[in-house]
């Protein structure tokens, strides 16, 4: 009595294989790609957290900007990273010793906007960011999938920041 495979079970086994695989491929990367906009939304999110904190435990004005570099608040894309820092001396300029976190550029197939198109946001001693009573700010997460789950974040007059999903188009 021979145990064993014959070559045909061995060449159906791996056909059934390939077929699996072929599958489960294309699910397995849109699943780090959305793992990839949420790591993503979850460090803006952070930078955002760290500014208010810093804002009321310092008890001076705490500034997110775009930065292309991690020196200076000169980015024109939210993309290209970002920092924060904190008005020590309180005169409205940034100095080396005032940063206090610098964030990174964003994955290739990532893009990163302000809904409104601005490039700093502010937060005061009392937590609540720098601008009108009723108005907030937004940003959104998308790659370059269309139709498919971006995030977005959305920080609220009185400094509350949170990420949820949406399609992006």
């Amino acid at each position: 009595m021979q145990r064993g495979f014959s070559l045909v079970e061995l060449m159906i086994t791996i056909a059934v294989a390939v077929i699996l695989m072929t599958m489960a491929v294309p699910s397995f990367n849109n699943m780090i790609m959305n793992n990839r906009l949420t790591s993503s939304s979850e460090e803006l999110l952070k930078g955002f957290q760290l500014a208010r904190s810093e804002a009321m435990r310092r008890g001076a004005r705490a500034t997110v900007c775009a930065s292309n570099g991690g020196t200076a608040c000169n980015g024109t894309s939210w993309k290209q990273g970002w920092l924060v820092w904190v008005d020590l001396n309180g005169d409205s300029t940034l100095s080396a010793n005032e940063i206090q976190r610098v964030f990174g550029a964003l994955a290739t197939a990532q893009e990163l906007v302000s809904v409104e198109g601005v490039t700093t946001i502010s937060y005061l001693p009392s937590g609540f960011l720098n601008i009108p009573a009723a108005a907030q700010r937004r940003f959104t997460i998308c790659d370059n999938r269309s139709a498919e789950a971006g995030r977005s974040l959305v920080i609220k007059v009185f400094g509350y920041a949170s990420t949820t999903a949406m399609t992006c188009t």
